[in-house]
């Protein structure tokens, strides 16, 4: 067989891939205060619009409250209502219709609107950003926005898919960071140029979150205060602190959370040999993944993230040796890997994957459907009866059989599917022992995480 190129992703971030640390000395630090020890230079903006990077977003989760959000429940991550009193489903499945509370103000105190949501959402639509494909995926683009969205009266608004998805994707959806409400006057008293307030909203927050925005001071600190405000349950400390660098102290715990993200192999189904499931199958039996999750993965709580798939690579070079494959490794910056993954220029790549909402359908639509127009589709791999199963699953009402679909599609991805599955992520936090709750706190990261339930 021909050599085999194996990408690999050479990220330059020194600091935690999934999470972020929690130190400061407890002598300097406030009983109401939280420090954190975290890599912000992950941050481009926190503009709710904009904002598509993992540590980003779930710091908007503290400062933009959405019309639904994931809470933990019973180590299950489940829609609640936020700034939504309650909400409501035509007969056909299509459109949604969201009763606001009305106790619902943002931090400056004034009342939230239907049209503060409405607003929101078709900025978010018409400022193009990266995650916009996850509202797009449901029926609700730029160019229909003003017939899917609707304000309905001041506390109430409707938004129209274009088929009865389960109401469990449309809501999970919609609890991504892009669903954080904006305080419509504020943002438009900073516009510049047309901007909708987009300059101003990377640095400031306007929206009904448990805590406001006090500075981002780029690449060294980010702090919160507690919304005064807030109209629902306030938040156990009264302000967070992000710092780029803090002493490590005595009396820090690792705490242990699921992860939800996964790290595999990918190949291209549509290059030479690897067209052939059988030479698929085969690549992927030859690896050991007992060895990458014991031996290059255990106990690596600060990793190097270029220096853990390095390994990754290394031990799957040296696996598909022993069954003939040769391999060489290549090593890109991810400004380089992403285009040449994206366009199917790639043989094998190692890479991994954050989910965007708590639903089976974000991992079978990205891995198993083609025309989604994600993995699946950077691998070239085309499969009808895969593609069928995604789709299905996304309709079907019944929860057990909705549960087989995934089953049956889990099944039969693994035997002819192009990845490889290495492992799915578990989080590491070093906390402070007087810190409490931080296990439930951080259970959804990273799709949801409740800044609000911190204790000391």
């Amino acid at each position: 067989m021909k050599k085999l190129n194996i990408v690999v992703v050479l990220v330059l971030v020194m600091s935690l891939l999934f999470g972020f640390t929690v130190f400061g000395a407890a002598s300097r630090t406030p009983k109401d205060a939280l420090v954190m020890a975290a890599n912000t230079e992950i941050f481009i903006s926190l503009d709710p619009a904009i904002c598509y990077e993992v540590l980003p977003a779930v710091t908007l989760n503290a400062l933009y409250d959405n019309l639904v959000g994931f809470k933990n429940v019973d180590e299950a991550l489940v829609i609640q209502p936020e700034l939504a009193e309650y909400w409501e489903i035509s007969e056909d499945g299509m459109t949604y219709t969201f009763k606001l509370k009305d106790e619902a103000v943002f931090a400056d105190g004034t009342e939230v609107l239907a049209e503060d949501v409405v607003w929101s959402y078709k900025r978010y639509l018409s400022l193009g950003s990266p995650s916009v494909w996850l509202l797009e995926s449901i029926g609700i683009n730029k160019d229909n926005m003003d017939e899917k969205i609707v304000e309905i009266d001041r506390k109430t608004l409707s938004m129209t898919f274009d088929a009865p998805y389960a109401e469990n994707i449309v809501l999970g959806i919609m609890d991504n960071s892009w669903g954080g409400v904006i305080n419509k006057d504020v943002a438009l008293e900073h516009e510049v140029d047309g901007d909708m307030g987009n300059a101003w909203l990377t640095d400031h927050s306007a929206g009904a979150g448990q805590y406001v925005l006090d500075v981002w001071e780029r690449n060294t600190m980010i702090t919160m205060s507690a919304n005064e405000n807030y109209y629902g349950e306030k938040p156990n400390l009264k302000r967070i602190m992000m710092l780029e660098e803090v002493a490590k102290v005595d009396g820090v715990k690792v705490v242990q959370t699921p992860g939800h993200s996964n790290e595999y192999l990918a190949m291209n189904a549509s290059w030479g040999p690897l067209q052939d499931k059988r030479v698929r199958q085969a690549i992927k039996y030859a690896i050991n993944y007992d060895e990458i999750v014991d031996v290059i993965m255990a106990g690596e709580l600060l990793t190097n993230n270029s220096q853990t798939r390095q390994d990754e690579a290394a031990k799957v070079q040296s696996d598909l040796k022993r069954v003939g494959i040769d391999a060489e490794i290549v090593i890109m910056q991810a400004s380089q890997m992403y285009p040449k993954y994206r366009a199917q220029g790639h043989e094998l790549i190692i890479a991994g994957w954050g989910n965007d909402y708590a639903d089976a359908d974000n991992l079978a639509m990205a891995m198993a459907s083609y025309d989604a127009g994600q993995l699946a589709y950077r691998c070239a791999w085309d499969d009808d009866y895969a593609d069928a199963l995604a789709v299905a699953g996304r309709f079907e009402t019944n929860p057990d059989k909705r549960e087989q679909i995934y089953e049956d599609l889990t099944t039969y991805w693994h035997l002819n599917g192009p990845f490889a599955m290495f492992y799915q992520s578990v989080e590491y936090w070093g906390v402070r022992e007087e810190v409490k709750n931080f296990y439930d706190s951080a259970y959804g990261y990273s799709m949801t995480f409740n800044w609000g339930g911190f204790a000391k």
